[in-house]
């Protein structure tokens, strides 16, 4: 008796379980919206029963969108990281040269121009050294008293005195040098296609002091750069002011106001630049015709008062020497050193008016990071790469696309029966059809979040490890576009749910009758045929 009381009650509790559903059913019905529990199992059950379909239009999101982000993040990384490291460095933004040097006069005007921070003028010569048994190109530079182009320290100390150099570790490394060894350089080299080139430091051995890198060199030592090295110098050089044996500054190097708070190779950036580059422009014309003055006008009347007051020490030495007792050996010698010192100097006298005679115009070069040879291998591969990132997502586009599209249409024909009954309890159209554009929306979304883990971090940390071998950063820096973020995961919700509603608009136009009718037509083997095809 007691077992068939607890089945009753049992069967009892079922009865009011179902009652308590129809009472929520036809509540649901009355008030034309669907209770969330019931119509939220209805989407739940439906992604658990196509989970591979739902999977698949999460999958291809997730690559569409970590592609779209990614490509395009990893190469704002990449130009990110180059640009902090350039700002820490203090690497100049507009660089100044001129076929006759420039003077402290022309350093003066620069530092006037509207934009411009700081100002600096620099020795540089392109020279030759010995590396093994074979003659390399170097670039010499003086060190920057403000710091501009600061090389990285890796180890010593920075030259101070005019016989100290700090060489790269690609010399160290390439030549077997070390800290306290000596080596030296010239500009008028045998290798060298310029023979006239005039040496703008002292000749003889330099101390090797310091370890440092290039901070203008940001490409590695690897053979994927080798093609990219041959119009460059191999090395480069940095002593101190004090071993620069040039009147004229080679060039003058320009920090421009607020430059460092934008990125250099944002428009931005290009804009402000340009801006400073046209205020320098306008000073330049008056600058070389002052340059062309000093060299064709002052220089040769300067030569002219020298080479008077030489003359005129000559001759105060002759006098002495024909005091001399004659015939007397002492005076032989005087004499004889006397000739050899006055015929040098009127053959540097008419060199030098050779070298007048022959000047060209003055011409200023004015220049901005873009002729640095590794910031413009830095701009070109990351817009190679960024090319690459218009055409993918678009593949990826059109697939997510296709694969909602068919998922939607095998779904809403395998459910047909039910959206039929949905419509005869009373359902909207536009609640029905919202439960296939939830289960869309859901795989967009779950894609999106990975796609954007992927593309923000994944991605350019995998690029990072193609960098490493093409570029020698001391760090690279991740970052995160909310923008593109947003845009990116929005473009293939709107196309994946477009596709959903597209594919169930048909069926929701049909009544309740005609899609419980022509559900019972369909064979088992069409339903199993159409979902292998899937």
């Amino acid at each position: 008796m007691d077992q068939d009381r607890q089945n009753s009650q049992r069967r009892d509790a079922r009865n009011t379980e179902r009652e308590q559903d129809f009472t929520t059913y036809r509540t649901a019905q009355s008030s034309n919206d669907m209770v969330p529990t019931v119509f939220r199992r209805g989407v739940y059950r439906t992604i658990r029963g196509s989970l591979k379909r739902f999977l698949s239009i999460v999958v291809i999101t997730a690559l569409g969108v970590s592609v779209m982000c990614g490509l395009k993040a990893g190469c704002e990384d990449l130009c990110d990281s180059v640009d902090a490291y350039f700002d820490q460095q203090n690497v100049y933004d507009i660089n100044v040269q001129s076929t006759y040097g420039l003077t402290d006069d022309d350093l003066a005007a620069i530092q006037e121009v509207d934009g411009v921070e700081t100002a600096e003028g620099i020795y540089t010569e392109t020279a030759y050294t010995a590396v093994g048994t074979t003659r390399e190109r170097v670039v010499v530079q003086s060190l920057s008293k403000e710091n501009i182009d600061q090389p990285v320290l890796v180890n010593g100390d920075l030259p101070e005195s005019a016989d100290e150099v700090a060489v790269t570790s690609k010399f160290l490394k390439a030549s077997g040098k070390k800290l306290g060894d000596t080596v030296s350089f010239a500009a008028n080299d045998a290798s060298s296609s310029n023979q006239s080139a005039k040496d703008q430091f002292a000749a003889g051995d330099y101390t090797i002091t310091a370890e440092v890198l290039d901070p203008t060199d940001v490409s590695s030592d690897s053979t994927v750069n080798a093609f990219r090295a041959a119009s460059a110098a191999d090395y480069k050089f940095y002593v101190s002011e004090d071993a620069a044996t040039s009147s004229s500054y080679s060039a003058v190097h320009v920090i421009v106001e607020g430059a460092k708070d934008l990125n250099s190779y944002s428009d931005a950036y290009a804009a402000k630049i340009n801006e400073v580059k046209g205020n320098i422009e306008k000073i330049r014309e008056e600058r070389e015709k002052a340059r062309a003055q000093e060299l064709t006008v002052d220089t040769p009347t300067s030569l002219d008062a020298a080479e008077r007051q030489a003359n005129m020490l000559f001759g105060i030495e002759q006098d002495n020497i024909n005091r001399m007792a004659e015939g007397s050996d002492e005076r032989a010698q005087a004499q004889a050193d006397l000739d050899q010192r006055r015929a040098a100097a009127d053959q540097q006298f008419a060199d030098a008016r050779a070298e007048l005679s022959d000047l060209g115009e003055c011409t200023w070069y004015i220049q901005d990071r873009g002729n640095i040879a590794s910031y413009s291998s830095v701009e070109s591969d990351s817009s190679s790469i960024e090319a690459i990132a218009t055409v993918f997502p678009v593949i990826f586009f059109i697939v997510a696309v296709l694969i909602s599209l068919t998922t939607a249409t095998r779904m809403v024909e395998e459910e047909r029966t039910l959206i039929g009954l949905y419509k005869a309890l009373g359902y909207s159209r536009g609640r029905i059809l919202s439960k296939y554009v939830d289960y869309s929306l859901w795989a967009c979304l779950i894609g999106g979040v990975l796609g954007n883990i992927i593309g923000f971090v994944g991605l350019p940390l995998f690029l990072f490890t193609v960098f490493d071998d093409m570029y020698s950063l001391p760090q690279m820096l991740l970052s995160y576009d909310i923008v593109s973020s947003i845009v990116s995961v929005a473009l293939f919700a709107v196309g994946v749910v477009g596709a959903t509603i597209i594919a169930c608009r048909h069926e929701m136009a049909e009544t309740p009758a005609s899609l419980m009718r022509l559900a019972s037509c369909l064979s088992a083997s069409a339903l199993s045929g159409a979902a292998w095809a899937f």
